[in-house]
C-alpha cells in the first residue's frame, strides 16, 4: 500500500481558498500535486463529489451530461442545461497527465489533447460557464502550448531530499523556521515543494523558452505552481539571503542543486507574495548554475 502524503497546511488552505473561488466564479480550476498529495481530500471540502471521468478513458467523457452524445463539447452542453447558476453541474476530469506524450505517446497524447481542448472549447459559452463548474487533476503540472493546446510534461522528481538533514536545518534557520521533531523529515521526504518545480524550471532555461511557455497558469499568476515562483522571485528582492542560502548549498558540495535549493525549500515559505516577474527567475537560475 503507497503511504499517505501531506501536504503543508498553509499550501493546503491557500490553494483551497483559491480553487474556491474560482469553482464560485464559473472559473476552470487545473489542480496539480504529487500522489497522494491530499488533491481528493482538498476537492471533498470544496464540495466536488462527483465520480472522476479519468483522460485514459475517452469514451467516458461523451456521457459527461448523463446521455450518449457524439462530443464531449455535447456532452457539456447538455449537462449546462440540466444545471442552474444556483446548482451548477460540477465536472471533475483526473489523469491530466495522459496528455503528456511521455505518458501516451504523441500519438495518444494528442487525441487526449483534442478531447480536452473540446472540453475546454465549451467553457466559451456564457451558459456553460454560468451552469458547469470543471476541475482537471495531474500529479504532474500542467503545461500550456499556444492558445489551445494544453498537455502535461513528466519530468523528473529534483527536491530537497537530496540535500543533507543539516543543510536543510540550517536554512530554515535562515529564514526564521525552526522544524519541530519531525517536521524535518517529513518536509524532505513527501514534498519538499513542488517535487517537479526545478526540473520544469531548468528544462525551460535550457531549451531557450519562456518560463510563460513552460508553466500553465489558470489566470494570471494564479497557477498551481504560483506560490513557489512567488517564493523564487523573493529571494531576488533579498540579496543576503541568497548570498547565504547559496553559501549553504556550496559547503553541500552540490552547485548543480543550487536552484533546487533555493526553489524547493523557498517555496514553503511566505505564500502570497507579488506576482513572479518570470524572465527575472529566469536570470536568476542562469546566474546560479
Amino acid at each position: 500500500m503507497s503511504p499517505k502524503i501531506n501536504a503543508p497546511r498553509w499550501l493546503v488552505r491557500a490553494v483551497e481558498e483559491r480553487a474556491r473561488g474560482f469553482l464560485e466564479r464559473g472559473r476552470l480550476v487545473f489542480l496539480s500535486g504529487p500522489r497522494f498529495f491530499g488533491k481528493s481530500a482538498l476537492l471533498g471540502r470544496l464540495g466536488v463529489s462527483v465520480a472522476p471521468v479519468s483522460l485514459r478513458d475517452p469514451a467516458r467523457l461523451y456521457e459527461l451530461g448523463g446521455a450518449e452524445l457524439a462530443s464531449v463539447g455535447e456532452a457539456v452542453r447538455h449537462a449546462a442545461r440540466r444545471g442552474s447558476s444556483e446548482r451548477p453541474v460540477v465536472l471533475h476530469v483526473t489523469d491530466g497527465q495522459a496528455m503528456s506524450p511521455f505518458e501516451s505517446g504523441e500519438d495518444g497524447a494528442r487525441a487526449r489533447g483534442e478531447v480536452l481542448g473540446q472540453l475546454l472549447g465549451a467553457f466559451d459559452e456564457p451558459e456553460v460557464r454560468a451552469h458547469v463548474r470543471l476541475v482537471v487533476t495531474s500529479h504532474i503540472p500542467f503545461v500550456e502550448l499556444g492558445s489551445e493546446a494544453y498537455w502535461a510534461m513528466r519530468l523528473p522528481e529534483c527536491t530537497i531530499g537530496d540535500l543533507s538533514a543539516e543543510g536543510t536545518r540550517a536554512f530554515g534557520r535562515l529564514w526564521g523556521v525552526d522544524f519541530a521533531h519531525g517536521e524535518l523529515e517529513a518536509l524532505r521526504d513527501r514534498v519538499g515543494g513542488h517535487p517537479y518545480l526545478t526540473k520544469l524550471l531548468f528544462a525551460a532555461v535550457e531549451q531557450g523558452s519562456s518560463l510563460e511557455r513552460a508553466i500553465c497558469t489558470s489566470s494570471d499568476d494564479d497557477g498551481p505552481l504560483a506560490p513557489f515562483f512567488r517564493a523564487a522571485w523573493e529571494w531576488l528582492q533579498e540579496p543576503e539571503l541568497l548570498r547565504a542560502a547559496k553559501e549553504a548549498v556550496e559547503l553541500e558540495q552540490r552547485p548543480a542543486n543550487r536552484a533546487t535549493f533555493a526553489l524547493e525549500v523557498g517555496g514553503i515559505v511566505r505564500p502570497g507574495s507579488p506576482p513572479v516577474p518570470y524572465g527575472a527567475v529566469a536570470d536568476w537560475i542562469g546566474r546560479l548554475r
